[in-house]
């Protein structure tokens, strides 16, 4: 597969050109990656401000979009801001200044979703929401926002988030500004809403007792072809991350599963967690690839290692055929 990143603020020369500065004082053991040419599959990366500091400064040169996770939408139609720092901002931006990174600013998440249903359902306040968010997008240098209403309660709120959603498309438009959701398998928007967003991050994990298995996550991917989504909007989501499969409230990073137990490389569970090692990663990529899907979205990118058993890496070597 062809990848090239098309919207990419930086012309091809000069994104290399730009990341030989920015790794000529790097010491690695690992040979030096070209910078992703990646149009026709996207490989976008959650990064929550708390993994800001630990994620790999060398991610950008393995993702086409970062998306800063995440700034929460109040009842009256502000914004709440105060997680995310204009430090956390002028580190993503480092990236985009280096490989060419969009970056996306996400709204909402777990815990962080309580003012979307009196914002949404009604009009003036979404509307002033609507208002709000696309200022602090072109004022931050954000490329576009990513919806993570979770969830919405009953049916009125499932459709004001259709509306929010076909509404904000409306006004990024003019600005070449994306808009993308996140969504469980089990969630449903209207068709105009599909219509309108740019592709939509499949929340393929947390899903029973072995969370993220290739045949669940591939059921949830196709579960919104079914209803009508293009699969050049459907973007599969892999977590790094394990549950305990006795207690899966219970989860641990990738990297310290790897760190406390050492698992086999082949291998999906250890220590009673299961995850996704390094040879599931590459199938669920092989298999977004060949069903033509529109890439692979990570939860997220601080909870990878940053050697050669990287699962961002893997993807990357996948996409590329290496």
């Amino acid at each position: 597969m062809r990848l090239q990143l098309t919207t990419a603020p930086l012309g091809m020369a000069a994104l290399l050109a730009a990341t030989a500065v920015l790794c000529a004082g790097c010491v690695s053991d690992r040979e030096v990656a070209p910078v992703m040419d990646l149009s026709d599959f996207v490989v976008a990366g959650y990064l929550p401000e708390r993994s800001v500091e630990s994620a790999d400064p060398e991610a950008g040169r393995y993702v086409t979009d970062v998306l800063l996770f995440s700034i929460e939408p109040e009842a009256s139609g502000a914004l709440n801001t105060s997680r995310v720092t204009p430090e956390h901002i002028a580190r993503i931006q480092a990236m985009r200044a280096a490989y060419g990174t969009r970056l996306l600013i996400c709204l909402g998440g777990w815990g962080r979703s309580t003012g979307f249903g009196p914002m949404a359902t009604d009009v003036d306040t979404r509307r002033l929401f609507i208002a709000n968010l696309t200022r602090y997008c072109l004022e931050n240098g954000f490329d576009g926002a990513d919806y993570d209403w979770e969830f919405p309660k009953n049916e009125e709120e499932r459709d004001a988030y259709s509306r929010l959603i076909v509404e904000t498309k409306q006004a990024f438009e003019p600005h070449g500004l994306l808009v993308t959701a996140a969504l469980n398998k089990w969630q449903a928007l209207d068709a105009d809403a599909y219509a309108a967003l740019d592709r939509i991050h499949v929340m393929a994990y947390d899903m029973g007792v072995r969370h993220a298995t290739p045949r669940a996550s591939q059921e949830a991917a196709q579960r919104f072809i079914r209803e009508g989504v293009p699969r050049a909007k459907v973007c599969l989501g892999v977590p790094f991350y394990g549950r305990r499969i006795d207690k899966r409230e219970i989860a641990a990073t990738y990297a310290n599963i790897l760190r406390e137990f050492s698992p086999d490389p082949g291998a999906d569970e250890a220590g009673g967690y299961y995850f996704n090692g390094v040879a599931t990663i590459r199938l669920k990529t092989r298999y977004a690839i060949d069903q033509r899907l529109n890439g692979i979205m990570i939860w997220e990118l601080g909870q990878d290692t940053h050697d050669d058993t990287s699962l961002l890496r893997a993807i990357y070597d996948e996409v590329a055929g290496r």
